[in-house]
C-alpha cells in the first residue's frame, strides 16, 4: 500500500516537473556589420512550448561591450519599440513569433572593431515576474568608411582635368 502511494506521488511530481515553462529565444542574425551613422536591426524568434502555461514578457535588456570589454551600452542609441510593438505581453502556449526585436544606431566617432552584446528577455510565469529568463549573444562589427579605389581615381582624374583647364586658360 505504501509503495502504491509513493509511486502515485512520484508520478504526479514527475509530470509536474515535465510541464515547466519552456520558452526559447533566438536572434536570427546575431552577427552583423555596419558603418557609423547606420542603423542595425536585430530580428528574433520567441516561442513557448505547447505544454507550458502562459508566459509573461516584461522587458528587454540589451547590453553592449567594447572590444576591450568595457560596457558601452550608453554609446549606442537603442530602439526597443520592436519588442514592445511586436511581441505580446502574454505569450500563450504553442505560440511562436518572429519579428524585429530592437535596433541600434551607430553614433559618430565610434571606433572600428567588434562589439559584443547580450539581449535578454525578462518575465516569468506570472505578470509581476521580471527575472531574466532567456538571453542570446550578438555581435556588431563597426567598419571604417574608406573611399573605394574607383571613387578615388575618379576624383583624381577630375582634379587633373580641372588643373589642365586652368593651365590652358592661363596660357591663352
Amino acid at each position: 500500500m505504501f509503495r502504491g502511494i509513493l509511486l502515485i506521488l512520484v508520478a504526479v511530481f514527475c509530470s509536474t516537473a515535465a510541464r515547466a515553462d519552456s520558452i526559447s529565444f533566438t536572434l536570427l542574425a546575431p552577427d552583423q556589420a555596419a558603418s557609423v551613422g547606420q542603423t542595425v536591426t536585430y530580428i528574433a524568434n520567441v516561442s513557448l512550448d505547447s505544454t507550458s502555461s502562459p508566459y509573461y514578457l516584461y522587458a528587454l535588456a540589451v547590453n553592449l561591450n567594447a572590444p576591450d570589454g568595457s560596457d558601452v551600452t550608453q554609446l549606442f542609441r537603442q530602439n526597443q519599440d520592436g519588442f514592445y510593438n511586436n511581441f505580446p505581453f502574454e505569450l500563450d502556449p504553442g505560440t511562436s513569433i518572429t519579428d524585429v526585436l530592437f535596433t541600434l544606431e551607430l553614433p559618430a566617432g565610434l571606433p572600428a572593431g567588434t562589439f559584443t552584446g547580450t539581449a535578454a528577455l525578462q518575465g516569468g510565469s506570472d505578470p509581476s515576474s521580471s527575472d531574466i529568463q532567456v538571453s542570446d549573444a550578438f555581435s556588431l562589427t563597426v567598419v571604417s568608411e574608406t573611399a573605394e579605389p574607383g571613387s578615388f581615381l575618379f576624383a583624381c582624374t577630375g582634379m587633373l582635368l580641372l588643373a589642365a583647364q586652368y593651365y590652358r586658360t592661363r596660357q591663352i
